[in-house]
């Protein structure tokens, strides 16, 4: 068993930042998420009074003392540590590593980012200063439940008052089940949103305007 102070060191993939500052959440009502039960496969996490907890990069330490009994050999415990930001992309080596009283875990798999894939963008107009029209294509990783939504924002040089002549339709391939064509649209000074009803491969198209130099 563990009872003395020690310090975790959780390794994340190329990438990822660790806050600075992060926060430690062993309660077992609070690890996976406000109210929740823990998995009867887990233990409760000891009883621990943690110190810091500090990101540098990939790297984050938690420094913590556990009281009682501390860690018991062979026990599957649960934490939570708030917050990473994840990376654009992840690299082939998607691996984590923990480190605590002189053990390391073996390395141990992440998770995929929800990126879109078979990602195309077309335009009507490439003549510069032309209203344009551009289909943008995609598919979602993870489903878009209905009522969820796609930000979509131009690069710099688009004009976002030509924003107000937005024009958007939903349509899918024949895989999919029939995309709703009623869309709702929310503006701002350099974005949009769409307003999905259904989840699947679809294709976006706006009006906007360039902005001539």
């Amino acid at each position: 068993a563990a009872t003395s102070a020690g310090t975790i060191l959780i390794k994340a993939p190329l990438g990822f930042e660790w806050a600075e500052e992060c926060n430690v959440t062993t309660a077992a009502t609070e690890v996976f998420g406000e109210s929740s039960t823990l998995p009867s496969t887990y233990t409760e996490f000891p009883n621990v009074t943690v110190t810091s907890c500090i990101g540098h990069g990939r790297m984050a330490a938690i420094d913590l003392t556990p009281l009682d009994a501390g860690f018991q050999a062979n026990t599957l415990y649960a934490f939570r540590v708030d917050w990473v930001r994840n990376p654009a992309k992840i690299t082939d080596a998607n691996q984590w590593t923990i480190e605590f009283n002189g053990e390391t875990t073996g390395l141990v798999a992440g998770f995929p980012l929800w990126n879109f894939e078979s990602t195309e963008l077309y335009a009507d107009d490439t003549m510069e200063g032309a209203t344009n029209i551009i289909s943008w294509r995609f598919t979602p990783t993870h489903e878009i439940p209905a009522g969820g939504y796609l930000e979509i924002k131009p690069p710099a040089g688009f004009a976002p008052n030509a924003l107000a002549f937005l024009l958007a339709e939903a349509s899918c391939t024949e895989a999919f089940p029939i995309c709703q064509s009623d869309a709702t649209l929310a503006q701002s000074t350099d974005a949009f949103s769409v307003t999905v009803t259904s989840s699947n491969t679809v294709q976006v198209k706006f009006t906007t305007k360039v902005l001539s130099s």
